[in-house]
């Protein structure tokens, strides 16, 4: 069974599926990927639906990981198309998440439908991770899912992110890891003063710019080194 990249993406965009909403996402996905013969397990946490589809049972195990919540469309006025009404205009796609990432989940699963025509027996495993919250606080959704493969000593070897890469033109790039994120707490603490005594106060403002420069300078060098081991890792790679 061939499934049509163009159709179920536009199925996926008309379920506005807005964090923490699911609108019947995760099912019409679920659906049609056990058409191709996958064993699908939704998981709820909370009031977040999530999906766990695999084909096969050997390894290596490849995994797409995604997710079918969207952010919310803002003011409808301003788009072209309902939203939620997906239309193909000069030959592209037009609606809430066609590009973060209900596309992207319709493309590989279209693509797994041809492989599976022409791979009827194939070494490995295939599987999809699909969360319902991504663009939220993201705590019921591929954390708990992880978790839960853990527990059952499901190891995945490989795993593919379909969130949207390539600025330019389809397939210019793909990125080996993902960018992380760290988050903390400065407080600089200044002195009181008058303008006639400037000496004797202290303005923690311009502190803390120096400390973030000296912060910045530092991500910097350490984006810099990292690009060059990528580099040199790709030539060995060759």
């Amino acid at each position: 069974m061939l499934i049509n990249e163009l159709k179920l993406a536009k199925e996926l965009i008309r379920r506005p599926s807005i964090t923490p909403k699911d609108a019947g996402a995760i099912n019409l996905l679920a659906k049609n990927l056990r058409s191709l013969g996958f064993k699908c397990q939704v998981m709820n946490f909370k009031n977040i639906k999530n999906l766990y589809a695999k084909l096969g049972k050997s390894s290596p195990k490849f995994c797409y990981a995604g997710h079918t919540d969207v952010v919310p469309p803002g003011n409808i006025k301003e788009w072209s198309v309902n939203p939620f009404k997906p239309a193909v205009k000069n030959n592209k796609l037009i609606g809430r998440g066609a590009n973060d990432m209900k596309a992207s989940i319709a493309c590989f699963v279209a693509a797994v439908s041809k492989f599976k025509t022409k791979n009827k027996k194939f070494k490995g495993s295939i599987s999809l991770l699909i969360t319902g919250d991504e663009e939220g606080v993201a705590i019921n959704g591929t954390k708990r899912v992880v978790k839960y493969l853990k527990r059952k000593r499901e190891k995945i070897k490989f795993c593919l992110i379909g969130e949207p890469t390539n600025p330019n033109r389809l397939g210019e790039m793909i990125k080996i890891g993902r960018r992380g994120s760290i988050t903390g707490r400065l407080t600089v603490i200044g002195a009181k003063g008058h303008v006639a005594y400037p000496h004797r106060a202290n303005n923690p403002s311009n502190t803390m710019v120096k400390i973030l420069k000296r912060i910045m300078r530092k991500l910097i060098s350490i984006i810099m080194m990292v690009n060059i081991l990528i580099k040199i890792s790709m030539i060995i790679w060759k």
